[in-house]
């Protein structure tokens, strides 16, 4: 995860809020929350082969809606590493 952590934080300068380990449309992917000046970035980085598959602004509205999904499904296909204090 340090690898694609450095990776994420060259792509978007700032300072990570969240990350986890994550199963997204098939792909295993480490996730990161990064607080920038221009808002909250989400990028995402290919867990197998280290490559950033996505690299986007969240609103608000989305990463409210994120979070209440992961309420609701605790078992969702994220890794432990949620629970680790960033």
């Amino acid at each position: 995860m340090a690898q694609a952590e450095k990776m994420a934080l060259a792509k978007e300068s700032g300072k990570i809020k969240s990350k986890e380990l994550e199963r997204e449309n098939g792909k295993l992917i480490y996730s990161f929350d990064i607080k920038t000046k221009s808002g909250i970035h989400e990028v995402n980085v290919d867990a197998i082969s280290g490559d950033i598959v996505e690299d986007k602004v969240e609103s608000a509205a989305s990463e409210a809606k994120e979070k209440q999904q992961d309420k609701k499904d605790p078992w969702s296909e994220k890794s432990p590493m949620d629970n680790r204090p960033h």
